[in-house]
């Protein structure tokens, strides 16, 4: 590898800052010694070291890295896993399974209470039938 060569590879990994190069490699950063070519690549460096250091990402406070750390760490949870499984609360469960209940017992008076002959006598069911299916005249 020439030293040209060694050059673009240590501006290309290192920049153009000669204090992060090897130290065995620090002798060949001298810009005044450099070629064109080399030149060019090192100006490339120099521009982009100077756009990196300007681009700081701002200090955030400890507030908005508990509430960021909060969100990371906490389990996946959908809504049948916080209100049919919960852990520490026993109480969701027993409401959710309450609500269920009440609802089919609300659907079930409702049905009932929709006209239908509801009886058990089976002189009844008959009369009902033989109406139903028109036979006789009530």
């Amino acid at each position: 590898m020439s030293e040209q060569q060694r050059l673009i590879q240590l501006l290309k990994l290192y920049g153009s800052d000669v204090d992060r190069w090897p130290e065995e490699d620090q002798h060949l950063g001298d810009p005044d010694m450099f070629d064109p070519f080399t030149l060019e690549v090192w100006q490339e460096a120099r521009r982009l070291d100077q756009r990196l250091s300007e681009d700081v990402i701002p200090n955030r406070s400890s507030e908005m890295r508990w509430r960021i750390h909060n969100l990371i760490s906490a389990p996946p949870a959908t809504f049948t896993e916080r209100w049919l499984l919960p852990l520490t609360e026993p109480w969701r469960p027993a409401l959710v399974h309450a609500l269920i209940l009440s609802l089919g017992l609300l659907t079930s008076d409702l049905v009932q209470d929709s006209g239908f002959v509801d009886s058990t006598d089976y002189d009844d069911a008959i009369v009902w039938a033989a109406q139903y299916l028109g036979d006789i005249q009530p």
